[in-house]
């Protein structure tokens, strides 16, 4: 219910006023209006108390009034019964639909009435007698920096340049607008420079979903703003870009790294230089060493980040231009070598015919052995050298093996009692894990067979509760001693031990998951050839094809091969 009343200034106090910014010379204007023909329109305020009435809309009629007439004055005033929450609402339509309101001041208005209406910007617009268009124009307003809305609303800058600058990062519009008004860029001046920095986003590498109804899409701009940049579909916000860029770089260089041993992204200022791996022609280095080479630590692909060829990537290169020198150079020789031993043999007599008959080895019509001609053949592929292996390969070969020499010596008494031996002559009997051997001991050594502690800095306790194991029991503890010093034995005498004790991998280990998990795609190309897997899965396409698949299910489908045995030793395996 409203009433008009004539209120004293003394009983009016502020409200939740959505304008923030009153114009000095407009409120001189007021001042002198209201001195001559007094306040013309009522204020609207609401009851706080019986004396005390809160200001809903009004507060420059109000201000002015008391610059006019002094505090003890009165004006009109419609007093409405209603809720804070009512007249906050009440405040912004009737500050929004009154002349002189900066749009920074319609923004935030609009904006808490969006919030009053729970986001619907139908409602919101209708309650303010706005198209949709407008009121998200007004509503893109509240991205400006602070320091914007303030030039805004004195005038400093006009609309057209506060929107071009809502449209692009907080963090570029201070200093766009120094420069807007240091150098007095009209808007036109502003749309140019800004289309210049944007990005257009058909050149994204990243997914576009979340860009449609972005702010800083231009073309979303476009329907926002009457001043947008003309750009095609850009992106004006570069941080955001960037951030997007970066995350789908991480993302692919991870896919990546599941196919390859070695992943360089190329960033700006980038001085990587890595080579093209090719089996022939002047740069060649063989079919044989091709392959091997693949399953190099070395080995590779880029991903690239710079500016205008982002998420490129080029596979097949080499990261080690030493080596590759060096193979390129044998592969160079021995077909060098190839070439003049034809030559000569070109010039040489022809040698008489071998009358046709029955050979082990077969003959040709020329008369010369197919072994000859296989020699010949391959006198100009050199035998692929050692390439260098991942750190977590080589890791993953010494644990492999610690566990081999220890099953080993555990299994032949003769050889326990030798590493034991031996352990005491190279200074290494530290490497025995005497905790593991206090345990075992402690098991073993109480008629009752239930467990006691055996001090392991006490040497004579240590003695009486050896002295109370008898054989076999004492001999099973000496092959576990033995056995346990392999776990932290030196890698280099773990060679020694697995050449001098000739052990065979393949006798106590099998091609597994664990070791082809820490190979990439790209590594278990060489590894199906060598150990023969290739014929046993039907030959090269269906090599490539389960390795098409992700990369658990192209493990899976490696072991899987019925009837192949996979107790073989891949060449890295070997220390």
């Amino acid at each position: 219910m409203n009433r008009l009343e004539t209120l004293p200034l003394s009983a009016l106090v502020a409200g939740r006023n959505p304008r923030g910014h009153f114009d000095e010379a407009e409120l001189a204007e007021l001042v002198a209006s209201i001195k001559a023909n007094g306040v013309a329109q009522p204020i609207l305020v609401r009851p706080l108390d019986k004396s005390t009435f809160q200001i809903i809309a009004g507060e420059r009629r109000v201000r002015a009034s008391r610059l006019a007439l002094g505090e003890d004055a009165t004006i009109p005033a419609m007093v409405s019964e209603v809720s804070e929450d009512e007249a906050q609402v009440l405040a912004l339509v009737e500050n929004t639909v009154r002349a002189a309101m900066s749009p920074t001041e319609e923004a935030c208005a609009a904006d808490a009435i969006v919030r009053k209406s729970k986001g619907d910007k139908v409602e919101a617009a209708a309650q303010l007698g706005w198209p949709l268009s407008k009121l998200d124009r007004r509503l893109a307003l509240m991205n400006l920096a602070p320091q914007v809305r303030a030039a805004l609303d004195r005038r400093t800058i006009r609309l057209a340049h506060a929107e071009l600058l809502a449209a692009v990062s907080p963090d570029r519009q201070v200093s766009a607008l120094n420069k807007i008004i240091d150098n007095n860029l009209t808007a036109a001046q502003v749309k140019t420079q800004l289309a210049a920095l944007a990005q257009q986003l058909s050149t994204a590498v990243f997914d576009l979903t979340d860009c449609a109804g972005c702010p800083y899409n231009s073309s979303v701009q476009r329907s926002m703003f009457d001043e947008a940049i003309d750009a095609e579909a850009s992106c004006t916000n570069p941080a955001c870009w960037s951030q997007k860029t970066r995350t789908w770089i991480d993302a692919r260089r991870a896919a990546l790294q599941e196919q390859f041993p070695r992943v360089v992204v190329l960033e700006p200022g980038a001085t990587v230089e890595p080579i093209r791996l090719v089996a022939e022609g002047r740069l060649g280095v063989g079919q044989a060493q091709a392959l091997a080479c693949k399953g190099c630590a070395s080995f590779g692909a880029t991903l690239s980040a710079l500016p205008g060829s982002a998420g490129a990537v080029e596979e097949g290169l080499c990261f080690d231009g030493a080596c590759h020198t060096v193979k390129v150079a044998a592969q160079l020789k021995a077909s060098s070598s190839a070439a003049g031993a034809a030559a000569s043999s070109a010039s040489a007599p022809a040698p008489k015919a071998k009358p046709a008959q029955a050979s082990p080895t077969g003959t040709t019509p020329s008369g010369t052995s197919d072994a000859d001609d296989e020699s010949a053949a391959t006198a100009v592929v050199p035998a692929p050298t050692t390439v260098t292996l991942s750190n977590r390969l080589k890791d993953h070969v010494i644990t492999v093996w610690r566990s081999v020499l220890a099953r080993h010596v555990y299994a032949h008494p003769d050889t326990a009692i030798a590493v034991l031996l031996a352990l005491g002559l190279s200074s290494r009997s530290r490497c025995v894990d005497s905790s593991k051997l206090a345990q075992a001991l402690g098991s073993l050594s109480p008629p009752s067979g239930e467990s006691t502690t055996v001090s392991l800095h006490d040497f004579g306790a240590a003695i009486k509760a050896a002295s109370a194991v008898a054989d076999p029991a004492r001999t099973r503890l000496l092959h576990a001693m033995a056995a346990s010093a392999f776990k932290e034995v030196d890698t280099s005498a773990l060679k020694a031990a697995a050449h001098a004790l000739d052990v065979r991998l393949v006798d106590y280990w099998k091609l597994d998951e664990a070791t082809l998990t820490l190979l990439t795609k790209s590594e278990l190309v060489p590894l199906a050839n060598e150990v023969g897997l290739v014929p046993a899965l039907g030959g090269e396409a269906a090599l490539k094809k389960a390795l098409a698949l992700p990369k658990p299910e192209a493990i899976k489908a490696l072991l899987g091969v019925q009837g192949f045995d996979y107790r073989v030793a891949p060449s890295f395996m070997s220390l």
